[in-house]
């Protein structure tokens, strides 16, 4: 009888609130951005998470990926969906009205699980249009997806920060 490993795999991904300012900079070192009245603030509305999935054979992976635009979640490889809420980022921004902002995330992060294994999330992309501009009220709110990428042996709980930084243009 073949016997087919089944893992448990979850991700959920946070994004700490933090604050468009440069604090490793010299001063006057930094981005020069015009004076603004009001300081930029982020807010995480909803964090990434990715569902559930299993290792459905030993020496397998795959990825979990969750879409930024639609939402739409696609699991590959040796992977089998086993559903859960999967949830697209939210964050909004808050500041001077009609402002440009740029928005940086990294293009990758570790996420660890209690047992001290990890995985990476890749390819973290957001919805923001080229350009990005705070609305009338001062607010800018955008999603965000990436992929997880699961190697064999991988199981667990994983979890992690993505680092957000927004910053007037």
């Amino acid at each position: 009888m073949d016997r087919h490993v089944l893992v448990a795999l979850s991700a959920l991904v946070f994004a700490p609130p933090a604050f468009g300012q440069c604090q490793l900079c010299a001063p006057g070192s930094g981005p020069s951005a015009p004076a603004r009245a009001i300081p930029l603030s982020i807010s995480v509305e909803a964090a990434l998470d990715l569902g559930r999935a299993a290792q459905t054979r030993p020496g397998g992976g795959g990825t979990i990926s969750l879409d930024a635009q639609s939402g739409a979640r696609t699991v590959t490889g040796t992977l089998a969906d086993l559903g859960g809420f999967a949830l697209k980022g939210m964050v909004r921004l808050d500041g001077e009205p009609f402002a440009p902002v740029v928005v940086t995330l990294p293009s990758r992060i570790t996420l660890t699980a209690p047992d001290g294994s990890t995985a990476d999330v890749v390819s973290i992309q957001t919805n923001l249009p080229a350009g990005a501009t705070l609305d009338a009220q001062g607010k800018l709110s955008f999603r965000f997806g990436g992929r997880l990428i699961v190697t064999s042996g991988q199981a667990g709980d994983f979890r992690g920060r993505i680092p957000v930084v927004a910053e007037y243009r």
